[in-house]
């Protein structure tokens, strides 16, 4: 659905299609308050289909660097050690506490280790390369402007956004809409089959005892 679609039907299923009470600025502020839900809700249904990453070279003896603007959550964090054939040698690193950092701030080499602040990252112990940081995130969508465009929220899920934005105009008019709100719990229950569906199932593994028995 395009941003123009979702309007046509807020507004429709708002019984205000000539948007006389619900402008159209209020209804695209509807849409885009409602698609940020949908995000949130296929993020903490850990959907991952968020994710992006953000490279950047790291500078000796500089240990803060700025996290990506749209930024909401760091999923994964690598030093990059080497290239080679289009391929990074990678090393994971490893989150600690704000007490924890304490046992690393006058050591310098190679970082095992970050800390999250605002919007900063900063590595322990601090770099003496130049090796490149690798962060893994889920990131914040923007808003829709054009009536081209659309939602970056799965096609199965797209309706969601119109149904949250219709609430939201429900709200404003101090009404509900039962069958409006059955259909948002069977969006929800839908989410989270899907997620479950998306994880990949390994085989059940077989432990040896030492008498022979198995579990």
């Amino acid at each position: 659905m395009t941003f123009l679609d979702l309007r046509v039907r807020v507004s429709t299923w708002l019984k205000d299609k000539n948007n006389g009470f619900h402008t159209v600025t209020d209804v695209n502020s509807y849409i885009n308050d409602a698609m940020r839900e949908v995000h949130k809700l296929l993020v903490d249904a850990a959907q991952n289909f968020y994710f992006k990453c953000g490279k950047t070279s790291l500078v000796p003896l500089a240990c803060d660097y700025f996290l990506p603007s749209d930024l909401i959550k760091v999923d994964r964090v690598e030093l990059i050690l080497s290239t080679s054939g289009g391929l990074d040698v990678t090393k994971p690193l490893s989150p600690i506490s704000l007490n924890e950092q304490d046992n690393y701030n006058q050591l310098t080499g190679i970082p095992d280790y970050y800390c999250l602040f605002a919007n900063t990252i900063r590595l322990f112990p601090t770099p003496s390369g130049t090796e490149k940081l690798k962060i893994t995130y889920t990131h914040r969508l923007a808003d829709m402007v054009n009536d081209g465009d659309i939602p970056n929220i799965p096609e199965e899920f797209q309706e969601m956004i119109a149904l949250l934005a219709s609430l939201s105009g429900l709200i404003t008019d101090g009404e509900s809409n039962p069958r409006l709100e059955s259909k948002i719990d069977l969006y929800m229950k839908t989410m989270k089959q899907s997620a479950a569906s998306r994880v990949r199932q390994s085989g059940r593994r077989v432990i040896m005892a030492g008498g022979g028995n198995e579990e």
